[in-house]
């Protein structure tokens, strides 16, 4: 790539804070701008460059965060220094890019699912389908089949795809679907349920809490190898089933319980409409939404996993209208077997205030005395330009992440008892206490 000092100034000064691994300096909330249109190109510029020089993974395991930073910066207002800054300090353990030869097609894509082969080859070939068919038809003919995957490598296949709808960008979707094929796991079938009773995830997750049978998985290994464990072995898969998600009576008889009609209904009951099922479909993302990120909050909001929950949760919410109905229902149900299952591997933690339902966040701003000021800390009343400006200090990937999943679930649903700005304070405070997170 090209040294980005040529191209902009002034790039020396930030280069200067590089040696610092969090945070930086330089840029102060006043050179923070929100004009678009010339930061546009140069998220294009470096998210190709990614793409161009840099692997999926690195140093083994890790996934590479480096287009979701951009893309989260550039969403918030970042200017365009600040996405360089930014490309430049994350690129430094990257790995270089295998090179495609073009050895992945229509006769052959499904040989290497989940074998962690030919990522490069997976990308060109899908660049390819969807330039021939659209982004729609494209998801609806190859993510579909593998919605078991969503939760593969920890979530980042389908946080992956959810950035790149965020970006509107085809060729970092290509990505996101190369992603979900190179590195496909399962954690097993959730069973088909239906319910008429109002879904309490919190409910549902003190049960799993409370199951002895939980008790012999050790939690003290990596997250992906309890994951596994939890996959593949038998009386865990036959557990889990008491906790898949119940879908509401009413999306069931619309999307059909048995994914055999994307518009089954009950004997004379009127046909519904597309308002109809979007009101149902959201209402469920939404309560998703709520609950994954009250839990990481009562549990501290420095759960490095159950941050990823939330990511997911609205990833899974971009990609779902790409989506035939019936594939939906599945998605859904897939997502909460993963959550589930991060929590167990997570240890089951308690969380507070475990008696109140979803919307009723244990924060509340009612007489709350402003604690944090004289302080390089938030104070609790900050609102989001001094939230933005905040997290814009940071080269911490997922810092970024979990103030831009936040402030645009907020965007998304109102303030919901304040529960998502609050948990973006609270995780930025939290971070600069424990100078990192819990894994």
């Amino acid at each position: 790539m090209e040294n980005p000092a040529d191209a902009l100034k002034p790039v020396d000064k930030f280069i200067e804070t590089a040696h610092h691994p969090t945070k930086m300096q330089y840029f102060e909330p006043s050179q923070r701008h929100h004009d678009y249109s010339d930061t546009l190109p140069v998220l294009r510029k470096l998210l190709e460059e990614n793409r161009k020089q840099h692997d999926i993974e690195y140093q083994g395991f890790k996934s590479n965060h480096l287009s979701h930073g951009l893309i989260a910066l550039y969403r918030l207002g970042a200017s365009s220094e600040r996405l360089y800054q930014f490309y430049i300090d994350y690129s430094k353990n990257l790995e270089p890019a295998k090179p495609s030869k073009s050895f992945i097609t229509r006769d052959n894509y499904l040989t290497y699912l989940g074998k962690q082969q030919y990522y490069a080859d997976y990308v060109e070939f899908f660049i390819k389908e969807i330039h021939k068919l659209g982004r729609k038809q494209t998801i609806q003919q190859y993510l579909a089949p593998q919605l078991s995957g969503v939760s593969s490598h920890a979530f980042h296949t389908i946080i992956h795809l959810g950035y790149a709808i965020e970006a509107d960008d085809d060729d970092n979707l290509a990505e996101g679907l190369a992603y979900q094929y190179y590195a496909h796991t399962s954690l097993g079938e959730p069973v088909k349920k239906q319910t008429d009773k109002a879904i309490d995830p919190y409910l549902i997750l003190e049960k799993v809490r409370n199951d002895k049978i939980f008790d012999s998985l050790d939690t003290s290994g990596r997250f992906m190898k309890k994951l596994k464990e939890l996959a593949e072995n038998t009386t865990y898969q036959a557990a889990l089933q008491e906790y898949d998600l119940p879908i509401p009576s009413n999306l069931a008889s619309i999307l059909s319980i048995n994914d055999d009609s994307a518009t089954a209904t009950e004997p004379n009951m009127p046909a519904p409409t597309s308002n109809d099922i979007n009101s149902v479909i959201s209402q469920l993302i939404k309560l998703f939404s709520i609950t994954t990120v009250e839990l990481f909050e009562r549990i501290g909001c420095t759960d490095f996993f159950l941050l990823h929950g939330i990511t997911s949760t609205r990833a899974l919410k971009k990609s779902l209208p790409y989506m035939e109905n019936k594939d939906v229902l599945r998605a859904l149900r897939y997502h909460w077997r993963a959550l589930v299952c991060t929590y167990i591997a997570q240890g089951r933690p308690v969380w507070q205030d475990s008696s109140s339902g979803p919307n009723k966040s244990n924060i509340s701003v009612k007489n709350k005395e402003v604690s944090n000021i004289g302080s390089n800390l938030l104070p609790d009343n900050s609102q989001w330009p001094d939230i933005i400006d905040k997290v814009f200090e940071y080269n911490e990937v997922h810092l970024i992440k979990i103030v831009f999943a936040c402030h645009e679930e907020e965007r998304d649903y109102g303030s919901s008892g304040d529960v998502y700005r609050l948990t973006a304070i609270k995780t930025l405070n939290q971070y600069d206490k424990n100078k990192g997170w819990d894994y």
